[in-house]
């Protein structure tokens, strides 16, 4: 079956189930790749389906800036305090993993698909602040609702809860195929020309620090140059770095970024293997340079192996050191890869098998899109389920304050959007509630008291029992 009879297959599903509205969810004012492929897929489906598609974002947002020249996607405006979702018929959201605190109150039948895209494990204590992480991921497994780029994005989100995902429902990086491939020679005869590509920034830094030092005490006649392209906020850190005596074996020569547009050029003339994490390594491998996966982690790393991208799995271009184990993917000694690109002149050999595993799993967006769809269409998590869950939507309005002497808790006060619960060992003894201008009162369950606010006075709602105003001076 060909992707576009698949496509509509899916798509007919999906709107079989009664949903024709799809709505991306990820407001953001800084530039982000995760926000960049979200964008893509909603472009795409309204050039190639006819769902009605929305995107969420800030005013002014990055989003929005990305989808100014698609204007059949319509931007819905993110304002914490509108915690009403504007579109009342049913819709199937698709936000990031930690984004399901932001969702607000909609049509309960709406479904929700998740997608994790971190490697590094994320501070979900501060997400769910009353301790909902298990409980959230295991629904989600359970109800199909949640994807990830790879499988190393998985295990660390498991990780994170206590749980192991079992599925394989990724939603990967991609990269369109390139006109332009790498010459088989090396660009100098008598010099190592070898690329690290990547944001200079401090999760991907300790990438870079622990292959310069494999790479130092690589044993070679040639010269060794290491062309550093890119550019953040650790880019003073990383000119500090190599400027250590401990590497002065090594020519280092710093791009800054270069744009889309130049990268591919430079790589050709300038590279012969490309070290990476994440989008970048797939670079090299589109052009048909050898091109290696580091590790990543926001510590030190002690490492002196990465991973050839044909020996990878699951669409996996990120991994940390722990997750070593649990990836069971071959790893190579860096200083092996060296030789075996450079001493045993296979530049052009382990260019072609890293530009075959790029091919066949991550440069046919088709496909990718099939396997979004049946996301979609798989996902039994609805609001109603998610609210059972975190009980507080939109959750980023929840304000928590506990009262812990000599580190025992006490009592907690807990606000949420016109709610406020009085706590004692975790029984509500006390509870207000305001809508508009009634508030009512609870003691133990049970409301006590009901008054009506006016002019920044309250008065007991009976004296409203006539209709008639007061201002609390018999007018």
């Amino acid at each position: 079956m060909e992707y576009k009879e698949k496509i509509d297959k899916l798509v007919k599903s999906i709107k079989k189930q009664g949903y024709n509205n799809i709505c991306f969810w990820l407001p953001a004012y800084n530039v982000g790749g995760g926000t960049y492929y979200l964008c893509k897929l909603a472009q795409y489906l309204v050039k190639n389906t006819d769902f009605n598609v929305y995107y969420m974002d800030y005013p002014e947002g990055y989003p929005s800036s990305i989808l100014a020249d698609t204007p059949e996607v319509e931007i819905l405006e993110y304002n914490e305090n509108n915690i009403k979702f504007p579109i009342k018929d049913k819709c199937i959201i698709v936000t990031n993993s930690t984004r399901a605190i932001q969702i607000n109150k909609m049509n309960p039948d709406n479904k929700i698909l998740f997608w994790h895209y971190e490697t590094h494990h994320n501070a979900w204590k501060i997400v769910f602040l009353r301790g909902e992480t298990h409980k959230f991921l295991q629904l989600t497994e359970k109800e199909h609702a949640m994807t990830a780029i790879d499988k190393a994005a998985f295990i660390s989100l498991g990780e994170s809860g206590g749980l192991e995902f079992t599925n394989k429902n990724y939603l990967y990086v991609n990269l369109p195929l390139k006109t332009k491939q790498a010459p088989p020679n090396y660009i100098e005869e008598d010099a190592l020309n070898v690329c690290f590509l990547s944001r200079l920034a401090p999760d991907k830094k300790q990438s870079l620090y622990y292959f310069i030092k494999e790479y130092a005490k690589y044993k070679t006649d040639k010269k060794k140059k290491l062309h550093i392209i890119g550019d953040g906020v650790s880019a003073q850190e990383v000119h500090e770095f190599c400027e250590e005596e401990d590497y002065n074996s090594i020519e280092f020569i710093f791009t800054g970024t270069i744009p889309k547009e130049d990268l591919d050029d430079y790589l050709i003339n300038n590279t012969d293997i490309v070290f990476a994490v994440g989008t970048s390594v797939l670079e090299g491998a589109a052009l048909k340079l050898p091109s290696v996966i580091l590790f990543v982690d926001v510590k030190e790393i002690e490492e002196d192996s990465a991973v050839m991208l044909y020996d990878s799995k699951d669409h996996c271009v990120a991994l940390m050191p722990e997750q070593k184990e649990k990836m069971a993917l071959k790893y190579t000694r860096i200083c092996d890869i060296l030789d075996k690109v450079f001493k045993n002149n296979n530049k052009e050999i382990e260019g072609q098998k890293c530009y075959d595993y790029y091919v066949k799993n991550h440069s046919n967006y088709d496909h990718l899109v099939c396997s979004f769809l049946q996301n979609l269409k798989d996902t039994t998590l609805t609001q109603r389920k998610l609210r059972k869950c975190i009980r507080y939507i939109p959750y980023n309005l929840l304000s928590i304050k506990t009262y812990s002497p000599f580190g025992i808790p006490l009592y907690t006060i807990i606000k949420h959007y016109g709610i406020v619960k009085y706590k004692l060992f975790g029984i509500t003894v006390f509870k207000k509630k305001t809508k508009g201008k009634i508030t009512k009162y609870y003691l133990f369950g049970i409301k006590f008291q009901t008054s009506k606010s006016l002019r920044g006075h309250r008065f007991p709602a009976a004296q409203f029992a006539d209709g008639k105003r007061s201002d609390g001076n018999g007018k």
